[in-house]
């Protein structure tokens, strides 16, 4: 009996420790994710920055695409990091989860909204064959940011 009660009182000395290593664990994870959600948008900003060659003159119109464009990565980075949080806490409410889901819905759809409106005054001042490869790059940050 003594020895049942040691070790019951071992484990609550040393579970609380336990518990906040995987807490912290669990942030390092998510931060890493995080991490590199948003550098994967910036290796694509960078790319497609590349591919284009852009003049001087474009290059102006440049600085503000690239803005929304690491806000979006930052963003969507934030986005599945609390719905994967939000999952793990409890058991999944059907309801809770179409709300979720759309709230989700509507913030890409204001992201895209966003991503169009920058990507505007860029498109105007690209070449013909500028705008063919800005374009295919457009539609597959577009189908990324559905892929949530």
């Amino acid at each position: 009996m003594k020895t049942t009660l040691l070790v019951v009182l071992a484990a609550s000395l040393f579970a609380p420790s336990a518990f906040g290593q995987i807490a912290e664990r669990e942030l390092a994870d998510r931060t890493a994710l995080a991490r590199q959600l948003s550098d994967e948008f910036l290796s694509r900003t960078a790319r497609i920055k590349a591919t284009l060659k852009l003049t001087p003159e474009q290059a102006k119109s440049w600085s503000d695409f690239e803005v929304i464009l690491v806000d979006i990565g930052r963003t969507r980075a934030e986005r599945v990091i609390a719905l994967r949080v939000s999952r793990r806490k409890r058991p999944v409410d059907a309801v809770e989860q179409i709300r979720t889901e759309s709230d989700f819905t509507q913030e890409r759809a204001s992201e895209q909204r966003k991503l169009a409106d920058a990507a505007e005054p860029l498109l105007a001042k690209l070449n013909d064959q500028q705008q063919r490869r800005f374009s295919e790059q457009l539609f597959a940050i577009s189908r990324a940011l559905g892929s949530d």
